[in-house]
């Protein structure tokens, strides 16, 4: 990853969500990465403990199961963040947006993935926790799904060979104290310089 600041740094609460360490870890030089999670009150070693968490499922063939999560950005994002369906081959997969770059300070997202029927359903709230709007997205499955954040620059997605010189431009992490239950998505702010 690049030294420079992040352009997403995001809350994503998912109590169910399971991963096993990256390997091989990821470098990341500077201080900006420790710095902000430090200031949320995390104890994380960004160096050693990154998770692979490329993809996630919510449903199981034969056995549905919901699926919900929130999620709060962090810092100043400057992309937006989006879904995508991971077992699509093409280099471009369909996206369903989960948390707008326009977002303001404290404004927060929940995304839900219903079977019956499928879709996943995104409602985006202020900071009050007042609803300011739903989008649907009919017959979206979480089958296997990746995370895609749109920035300025570039496009990441969360399976590194997916990147156009494939490799990582996303890491996750577990929370730690009142965030144990909690997964914490670092995106770069720029495309990678060559």
């Amino acid at each position: 990853m690049r030294s420079t600041p992040l352009v997403v740094l995001i809350l994503a609460l998912a109590s169910s969500a399971q991963a096993f360490p990256r390997s091989p870890q990821v470098p990341v030089p500077g201080s900006s990465l420790p710095n902000l999670l430090n200031a949320q009150g995390q104890t994380i070693d960004v160096a050693t403990q990154q998770q692979d968490a490329q993809t996630f499922a919510g449903l199981n063939v034969g056995i549905p199961v919901g699926l919900q999560f929130l999620i709060h950005p962090i810092g100043s994002p400057q992309g937006s963040l989006f879904l995508y369906d991971a077992s699509d081959p093409g280099p471009a997969p369909a996206v369903f947006a989960i948390a707008p770059a326009a977002m303001l300070p404290g404004w927060f997202t929940t995304v839900r993935f219903d079977f019956s029927p499928l879709r996943i359903i995104v409602n985006v709230f202020d900071q009050n926790s007042t609803l300011q709007g739903t989008t649907v997205y009919p017959g979206a499955a979480a089958f296997l799904m990746g995370l895609a954040v749109a920035g300025p620059a570039a496009t990441f997605y969360s399976q590194d060979a997916r990147n156009s010189d494939q490799r990582a431009h996303m890491l996750f992490y577990r929370g730690t104290g009142p965030h144990l239950s909690d997964a914490w998505l670092c995106v770069e702010d720029q495309a990678a310089e060559g």
